[in-house]
């Protein structure tokens, strides 16, 4: 049924449930249009608490200050120097269909973070790039948080029902944006809501102080596998982060993905990368989307083995002429991420630095 297929799903893959299955998605079952309206999570737990520091580390545990460098949190992603996050076990779907068509398409940011895993140790390196493994430290984990529009969700603390923070409000104060948002009104004039066919009727000004939360994310973290790959402007001096080099990386990104999968033989979707800032360098982050870890990514702390990538994804890319070439369906959020020559341009000075040494 419905129901179970729009709550089961989230254990078994919580990057797509973030993104497919979230408040307002619509949710397309036996030919049936449903859309998710309400969020359930483990009202025995606290929400998880994300803070950020200046040297892009990313935290999730009660430490007050970043517990890599020591830095105290910033703010970050237009939240507060710490951003809530409610960890969800299912969500739910309307039962009214009727409504469905007035929904409009929705944009929604996921967000994805290595965390746990400490500074790269400084060492002489001949190549431009260099890797490490998980094996380097501890309980590295993956973050995915669904951010809505990009402020969050407001979620009703009784029924769970939730939607995104617009991202305007216009001349409405946040309490009249959540009673026009979060509220319809009966034959009596009532107002209320409707989660998971529990009815919520609203004392306006008590209810919008103290039953939502507001702003908060969605989303939680995987123990994992991992190889970072660092890349290098020139000898032992790392790519500082930029726009342009934020392109390069999530070009190689998706191209190590694919040709890695197509030569280890298997599926794409059992890995995964991320592109970090960190110190303001450039590292690729490629990771095992099985919870835990399936060792595949770490296959790839092996100069020759990402030696022999990078001469396949240059071969490729040099007959490369549209991004389309690169992306597909589950990738197409890169596409203006996608630098084709600037990216050869990297791989071309990687060959000519190799064969020097």
């Amino acid at each position: 049924d419905v129901e179970s297929h729009v709550s089961e799903n989230p254990s078994r893959d919580m990057k797509v449930a973030l993104a497919e299955y979230a408040p307002g998605r619509k949710v397309f079952i036996d030919g049936t249009t449903y859309i998710s309206e309400a969020v359930r999570w483990n009202r025995s737990y606290t929400n998880t608490q994300i803070k950020h520091c200046v040297n892009h580390h990313t935290w999730t545990t009660e430490h007050d200050k970043c517990p890599i460098c020591g830095e105290e949190p910033i703010e970050w992603d237009h939240f507060g120097n710490s951003i809530e996050m409610i960890t969800p076990t299912g969500f739910y779907p309307s039962k009214d269909t009727s409504r469905i068509t007035t929904k409009d398409a929705m944009d929604l940011k996921i967000g994805t973070e290595l965390i746990g895993v400490g500074e790269w140790i400084s060492a002489n390196n001949h190549r431009l790039y260099a890797t490490r493994t998980n094996l380097d430290s501890q309980n590295p984990e993956i973050l995915y948080y669904n951010k809505g529009y990009g402020k969050g969700y407001y979620v009703c603390k009784s029924c769970g029902y939730a939607l995104p923070v617009p991202t305007t409000r216009g001349n409405q104060t946040e309490n009249e944006l959540i009673s026009n948002l979060m509220y319809h009104t009966d034959k009596k004039g009532n107002l209320y809501h409707n989660g998971r066919d529990k009815l919520c009727k609203a004392n306006i000004n008590a209810a919008i102080d103290n039953g939502f939360f507001k702003r908060v994310v969605l989303g939680g973290t995987i123990q994992t596998d991992y190889c970072e790959i660092a890349l290098f402007d020139r000898v032992s001096h790392q790519l500082r982060f930029s726009e342009e080099n934020l392109m390069i990386g999530t070009t190689l990104g998706l191209m190590l993905c694919r040709k890695f999968a197509a030569l280890s033989g298997f599926d794409r979707g059992e890995i995964d990368f991320i592109v970090r800032n960190q110190d303001n360098n450039v590292s690729i982050c490629i990771y095992d989307t099985a919870k835990g870890g399936s060792g595949y990514s770490k296959r790839l702390n092996n100069p020759a083995l990402i030696e022999y990538l990078f001469d396949e994804i240059r071969q490729d890319m040099s007959t490369y002429t549209s991004v389309h070439q690169i992306i597909d369906r589950q990738t197409v959020q890169y596409a203006e991420l996608v630098d084709i020559f600037k990216t050869l341009n990297r791989l071309d000075k990687e060959l000519v630095s190799r064969q020097l040494v």
